[in-house]
């Protein structure tokens, strides 16, 4: 009887980390399900104590272990793990749960992180999300060492490429330093803490994938394409081949972006435009290693908030260390951006119209002072900006400037050399973009935020997947705003950058050249492809495509004078990144 061929499936993610990797999946078994609640007796309470301190402190020294291998900045992420398991709010939750409701320690472990977890999960925010699943995984670290289930540690497979819910900061470390060569989980996030771990190594990764590991058979060949987010399990002889060749002129494609990463971004006809970087966490400068200096378009600064780090010695040493490693570049700090889709004290039917942004920053002065505060202090070196996230009004760009100044004034006789940083705003509602002209006479810069610009342009939640097809900051009326923004910037003379997604998209960045913005800001993976994209163009040829671009109808209709215009000028963008 002939063997019947399996059959192809195509499986679709989040892009993590660039890349094409073909070999055998590795594939881990199921995470351990909620454990089932054993009751003990008096006599035991004792005995459950015991093992779940023992068990802290034996996750405690791997943990301690594996940071010891790794660089300051990877080292934090790991801090992070072992801050929880030395929280005595965390213990003392454990311990009564045994005590009062007589649980076995894995079920009282369980419990207790699970609550805080699904709290986090159910604030809405991705970032917090991915914290919640990141406290399961530390849950499930713990049972299985209570369980001494760690005897039985997997060992992964080298040139395998590995297949899992999720992993814990510790895992994704041993996957990479066993040689795994791509990872592929159904769970996680782009600010997910091994995502960092990943891009800073440079392995290929897709998250969030739609599977059942359960149907992906261990050893089978799979192509992994971290650009796309595409995994594709038992490919065809015709696509295998295709993807043989694809990654082949992908790793020329990438190898001919490194030599050319000291070149400046200026254009066939002599533009020179600024690329800066995004990132969330102080670990991601790791990731710069071998990309040249650049200087950061965003910091987002919630992280600080989020991890506790917000009074005003924790906030300076991080920016003042950051300005420092990458001087003389430009170091853009956004002040805390809460509320919306990010947690924060204030419950509201409606988060994303409500108090967010500068609008909690300016309720809570003490707050906001404090981040001040440290930004001046940091700004030794001179090339620190600082900018506010959710204008809506000019009232809220002149409180602010206030209160810079009042800060400042506070601090330069007790503090001799500290410097004003150049003061910004995100433009990222509607009626900051239209009024431009109007603050453009009280700040130092710009920086448009396409993402939620393009969200209240549109009147689409961009997190929402029912409304995935009508968000596309291509739109010709978010074209339209952009253009009279960066006019009004000039006319001004205010530098104005982008620093949405829009600026990483290699069909967008054509339209940004020839409007004329200062600066582009992109996530590191886009940073060398952008710059190479700059060099290809040229502004005065931009114009036509601009003009056809804002007399569009269609987002689509955008995209494809994009597209046309890659294809004559950069065909290999359009191959790796169709639309």
């Amino acid at each position: 009887m002939e063997k019947t061929e399996k059959r192809e499936v195509l499986l679709k993610g989040i892009p993590i980390m660039p890349g094409i990797c073909i070999g055998q999946a590795q594939v881990l078994n199921p995470s351990i399900k909620t454990p089932v609640t054993r009751k003990i007796s008096e006599s035991q309470v004792a005995i459950e104590e015991k093992r779940f301190l023992k068990a802290i402190e034996k996750l405690k020294k791997e943990l301690q272990e594996i940071r010891g291998d790794l660089d300051e900045r990877l080292s934090d992420l790991i801090n992070s793990q072992i801050m929880i398991l030395e929280d005595p709010h965390f213990r003392e939750g454990v311990s009564q749960r045994i005590k009062q409701r007589m649980e076995s320690a894995e079920s009282a472990v369980y419990r207790i992180l699970n609550d805080i977890s699904r709290e986090l999960g159910e604030k809405g925010s991705g970032y917090m999300q991915e914290r919640s699943q990141e406290l399961l995984q530390l849950a499930r670290e713990l049972i299985t060492t209570m369980q001494r289930e760690r005897n039985h540690e997997t060992t992964f497979r080298k040139d395998s490429i590995l297949f899992a819910e999720d992993l814990s900061i510790q895992d994704t470390i041993k996957a990479v330093k066993s040689g795994v060569r791509a990872i592929a989980l159904t769970g996680g996030g782009k600010t997910s803490h091994h995502a960092i771990i990943l891009r800073n190594f440079g392995i290929p990764a897709v998250f969030g994938m739609r599977a059942d590991l359960n149907e992906i058979e261990d050893g089978t060949t799979v192509i992994l394409d971290g650009a796309k987010g595409i995994v594709i399990i038992n490919p065809k002889k015709a696509t295998l081949e295709r993807y043989q060749a694809e990654r082949a002129r992908y790793e020329e494609f990438t190898k001919e972006l490194f030599e050319h990463k000291e070149e400046r971004p200026i254009t066939v006809d002599g533009r020179e435009f600024t690329v800066l970087i995004n990132i969330d966490f102080p670990e991601e400068l790791g990731i710069l290693k071998g990309l040249g200096r650049h200087g950061i378009g965003l910091f987002r600064t919630e992280i600080l908030y989020f991890t506790g780090k917000v009074d005003l010695e924790s906030q300076r040493k991080i920016y003042e260390k950051i300005a420092e490693e990458i001087y003389p570049c430009p170091f853009v700090i956004r002040a805390f951006d809460l509320g919306g889709d990010k947690v924060f004290q204030f419950k509201e039917k409606n988060p994303f119209l409500g108090v967010r942004g500068i609008r909690v920053l300016l309720r809570n002065k003490k707050l906001f002072s404090e981040q001040i505060k440290a930004v001046i202090l940091a700004n030794k070196k001179g090339n620190i900006k600082f900018m506010i996230p959710m204008v809506s009004v000019v009232e809220e760009v002149l409180e602010t400037k206030e209160l810079l100044h009042q800060v400042f004034g506070e601090m330069k006789d007790s503090e001799p050399g500290v410097q004003l940083p150049d003061f910004g705003i995100m433009i990222e509602t509607p009626s900051s973009a239209l009024i431009a002209d109007r603050i453009a006479p009280h700040v130092d810069f710009f920086s448009i935020g396409t993402n939620d610009l393009t969200q209240y342009t549109l009147a689409v939640d961009r997190r929402n997947p029912e409304m995935s097809y009508l968000f596309d900051h291509l739109h010709p009326s978010v074209l339209k705003l952009i253009k009279d923004i960066v006019e009004v910037s000039h006319k001004h003379n205010v530098w104005v950058g982008v620093c949405g997604e829009l600026a990483a998209d290699p069909y967008g960045v054509p339209f940004l050249v020839g409007m004329e913005v200062d600066e582009l800001s992109v996530p590191p993976a886009s940073l060398l492809e952008t710059k190479e994209l700059i060099r290809k163009i040229s502004v005065e040829e931009l114009e036509e495509l601009v003009r056809k671009g804002l007399e569009a109808q269609t987002a689509r209709e955008v995209r494809e004078l994009a597209a046309d215009y890659l294809r004559e000028h950069y065909p290999e963008v359009t191959l790796f990144y169709p639309f």
